[in-house]
């Protein structure tokens, strides 16, 4: 082919037909696009030429000339249509200088042929390859993203998902490991997710769930569960279901069942000085379908299959004899009767002392009263630690005085275990 570009026409010498045949030559260079394995001859910086050089191969060249070098700007292979960009080869950027907001922006779109182009559901409306080569020459693809259109596009109507697909570790097929749908869902290891975020796994050798955190600090790897309604700025209310763990299975049927579950619940409603709560272990007992509240913990009263656990173990700091301490109080509208089994022990600059207390008692309820009795025996040292006051009403108080002699009082430690009984 032609890649003719006269020099100069001189009108004086040049004939009609040496005329015609300049002309013809160059219209054949400029329709073929100056095709040759070389620079064409006086082309000048801007110009451009295809380089067929690799031919044989079945690549062309598109080269611009500066005036003193060719710049390759794309490769096409012929026989695929694939079009290399030279600059992207081993990076690929796109750059938007302005001032405002708006970024660099790559499209990728979808029509067809006929309809208006309109793209139908089940289209792939993009598509990104990644990759790798074997050492034949022949490639493969590793991973991709996939955009696939769920409805025929239209104005009102033109839905879409995004899959993820990876070829795992000494495997050769793909696999779709991650999908985002519409509506914000994601499925890990499953293509139709039920929740939020839906994870599957069919490798029993990995956990399906795994958070960590690695600091040089005491704050804890944590995962949060938050309730917020619509309305007043999204204030909890009594009985709001907080948050709910649920353990499933598989019935016979393939169907999913749910099996034990752990209920977190609002028993007020919520401010920033009342958070009460209470938290419900509910399981299933062999040959029944319903749920059986197992354990219940409440206002600090654990219930076991709705029956009160109300024991208690406490430690407190035995306090000086400056002013009558509290030991404990018991709620009569609450409890019918308890045993406090009560051990002191304190020191002094010269002195251990240790005391055992025993208090049993019951509630009087038509005189909203306690019936009453207690012993105290010494343990060790050469008296009591403490006395004992009682304030009779439907709260039984139980306070107590320090016997050493404060000035010469250390330290010491209360022990307490109360068992309550509710009515």
């Amino acid at each position: 082919m032609s890649q003719g570009i006269w020099d100069v026409i001189n009108p004086n010498t040049t004939s009609g037909t040496q005329l015609a045949s300049l002309l013809n030559d160059f219209k054949d260079a400029v329709v073929s696009g100056f095709i040759g394995n070389s620079r064409p001859s006086n082309l000048q910086a801007g110009g451009y030429w295809v380089d067929n050089t690799d031919d044989a191969t079945g690549y062309w060249s598109f080269k611009l000339y500066t005036g003193s070098s060719d710049i390759e700007m794309w490769k096409i292979n012929k026989v695929t249509g694939e079009m290399t960009m030279t600059s992207a080869e081993g990076e690929f950027s796109i750059v938007k200088t302005s001032d405002d907001i708006n970024g660099p922006l790559l499209k990728m779109q979808k029509k067809r042929s006929t309809g208006g182009g309109q793209s139908q559901t089940g289209d792939i409306l993009s598509e990104i390859q990644m990759l790798s080569t074997d050492d034949g020459g022949v490639d493969y693809v590793s991973a991709k993203i996939v955009t696939v259109a769920e409805n025929n596009g239209s104005s009102s109507r033109h839905g879409a998902y995004v899959k993820f697909l990876i070829v795992p570790k000494d495997g050769s097929g793909l696999a779709e490991v991650l999908r985002v749908k519409g509506d914000g869902s994601f499925g890990f290891g499953i293509s139709t997710p039920e929740s939020k975020i839906h994870i599957a796994s069919t490798d029993s050798s990995k956990g399906v769930l795994k958070t960590e955190i690695a600091s040089d600090d005491a704050i804890p790897c944590s995962t949060r569960i938050r309730k917020k309604r619509v309305a007043s700025n999204g204030k909890v209310l009594n009985a709001d279901g907080i948050g709910e763990h649920i353990f499933s299975g598989t019935d016979q049927n393939g169907a999913e069942v749910d099996l034990a579950k752990i209920e977190v619940k609002a028993i007020e409603d919520i401010t920033d000085t009342n958070n009460g709560s209470e938290m419900i272990f509910s399981v299933k007992d062999a040959g029944t379908n319903t749920f059986k509240e197992a354990i219940k913990i409440k206002n600090g009263v654990v219930y076991h299959y709705g029956i009160a656990n109300t024991n208690t173990q406490e430690n407190k700091v035995l306090e000086d004899d400056s002013a009558t301490r509290n030991l404990l109080s018991v709620d009569g509208s609450v409890y019918g009767s308890f045993t406090a089994e009560v051990y002191v022990t304190g020191r002094d600059n010269s002195e251990t002392r240790q005391q055992k207390l025993i208090i049993n008692a019951v509630y009087d309820y038509n005189n909203t009263t306690w019936s009453y009795e207690y012993s105290s025996d010494i343990m060790k040292g050469s008296e009591k630690v403490i006395d004992l006051n009682f304030t009779d009403a439907e709260t039984l108080v139980i306070d107590y005085v320090n016997k050493f002699v404060a000035a010469n009082f250390t330290d010491g430690t209360i022990y307490i275990q109360l068992r309550r009984n509710l009515r």
